[in-house]
């Protein structure tokens, strides 16, 4: 999978051309952490959810380093903040700029939107909280490989000048309680990574049905496409339902 050029932090999500309808091929992804229970939890999430994603895992910035120079550049690079070496945004703007070619996002046991910002003004290709549940880091990870900037919704509750509002999903008042008991079960499998296909067979009805539904969903929830409705999802827009 040829590495795809990074999206200026001002275009739209919501408006991409549905990069979760179909799976990443072939990705290859190096994920550096000191700690090697998140490397392990990482690299057996992304075993069990996408068999397609290559996850090579590092314990150090300069057994990372060494490996982006050493062989062909991977589609993605993610990296803990706080690891020996980071741990401060110059630090990590230092190791963006010293990478250029490659795509790089930042995981982090923070959840700071100013640091998250920051990162992301300078040059980082997404955010992604520890704190985060599997499959929303999954989702994270493919929205990357899309090209697509990523920042959590849980950084950006509170409205502010310098976020774009395309940056978050929209949660009209009260519209998201109108979904039905199945639209919320399809929506719940879409965020898990599931194919229409898949949904149906789950779900016991038929794929003409989900697409229906889902339909439905986009409207009642202010979203354009699937990328809307899986953010909307992992924000906890349906939490409650």
């Amino acid at each position: 999978m040829p590495n795809v050029p990074r999206k200026d932090i001002h275009d739209p999500i919501v408006g991409l051309a549905s990069p979760l309808d179909k799976p990443v091929s072939s990705a290859r992804i190096f994920v550096a952490d000191d700690h090697p229970m998140v490397l392990d939890s990482i690299r057996l999430s992304f075993q069990s959810l996408d068999m397609s994603i290559d996850v090579k895992v590092f314990a150090g910035i300069l057994e990372l380093e060494s490996a982006i120079d050493r062989e062909s550049p991977p589609d993605l690079v993610l990296i803990d903040f706080d690891m020996p070496g980071l741990a401060s945004v110059d630090a990590v703007v230092n190791f963006v700029r010293r990478h250029a070619n490659v795509p790089i996002g930042v995981i982090s046991g923070h959840t700071d939107s100013q640091l998250a910002l920051d990162l992301i003004r300078n040059g980082c290709l997404g955010f992604i909280p520890k704190s985060l549940p599997s499959a929303a880091i999954y989702h994270a990870v493919r929205l990357m490989l899309s090209g697509a900037r990523f920042m959590p919704d849980l950084l950006t509750e509170s409205p502010r000048a310098d976020i774009p509002p395309s940056q978050t999903v929209p949660r009209p008042a009260g519209q998201n309680r109108s979904l039905t008991r199945r639209e919320v079960e399809v929506l719940r499998s879409l965020a898990s990574g599931n194919t229409n296909k898949q949904i149906a067979k789950d779900l016991n009805i038929e794929e003409v049905t989900v697409k229906i539904h889902l339909r439905n969903s986009y409207s009642k929830l202010g979203v354009r496409n699937r990328v809307g409705a899986v953010r909307a999802v992992l924000s906890g827009a349906i939490d409650s339902l």
